[in-house]
């Protein structure tokens, strides 16, 4: 043989076949002979890409790999967490409290036809509802910024139903007696209000153009609780 017959850019199966047919040394090697030579070219061929990519961080498909490459660079990914957030429930305003909602109750549900993951987001613990209000000075009542003190921290989108002393503030639209509106995060002592949670979450608030007199008195109707999504195991037995 004068030579190696295989081309530097021949690297799979069917280039350095065709390189060895193209050698006349060769015609006379059998068939499965060739085969066995092209096919162990490829694979070393893809074995060698595969080192290639992994010494490269955009390249590398191995966990251990990215890990190593970012090390070098002092770069340390975190472990993986499981994904968890807060679910939001609107209670009924005549519940006898202290109430407690039981864990299977404490979990996301999605509306309609949207697709929902298999394991889904739950509580780990019972969620126990006490009564919460709080009176608060019309004064409180700010026409140029709309925003109204509170001494309990709100979140966003969550249920509050006013009930007022004495004239409710004029505002576009009236903010109506007994009637529920939806609480606006502002800072940790004051909130706005919306007529709806979508308009609460969009940041559409109510105009306050009159603070009006007397108290008013805020009561939540809704209560937030850490969720995980995870599958619930009822029992679990360690050893034997």
């Amino acid at each position: 043989m004068a030579g190696n017959p295989l081309q530097y850019t021949s690297r799979t199966y069917l280039t350095i076949l065709a390189d060895i047919n193209a050698d006349a040394t060769l015609a006379d090697k059998p068939d499965w002979w060739k085969r066995m030579v092209a096919g162990l070219g490829d694979t070393l061929s893809f074995q060698n890409n595969a080192s290639a990519n992994q010494a490269f961080l955009r390249t590398a498909f191995t966990k251990q790999a990215v890990a190593d490459l970012c090390e070098q660079i002092d770069y340390f990914p975190t472990p993986r967490v499981m994904s968890s957030g807060s679910l939001m429930f609107d209670i009924i305003p005549t519940l006898s409290f202290p109430y407690t909602i039981a864990v299977t109750n404490l979990a996301a549900m999605a509306p309609g036809s949207v697709a929902v993951p298999s394991r889904r987001f739950e509580s780990r613990l019972p969620l126990t509802v006490t009564s919460s209000t709080e009176a608060t000075a019309y004064t409180t009542w700010t026409v140029a910024d709309d925003k109204i003190t509170v001494a309990n921290v709100y979140t966003t989108g969550e249920k509050v139903r006013l009930s007022f002393s004495a004239t409710p503030p004029t505002t576009v639209p009236q903010v109506a007696v007994s009637t529920d509106y939806f609480a606006i995060y502002v800072d940790a002592t004051n909130i706005r209000l919306a007529t709806s949670r979508a308009n609460a979450i969009a940041g559409t608030y109510i105009d306050i153009t009159a603070q009006g007199t007397g108290n008013h008195t805020f009561t939540r109707l809704s209560r937030t609780a850490t969720a995980y999504q995870q599958t619930t195991i009822a029992s679990y037995k360690v050893g034997t």
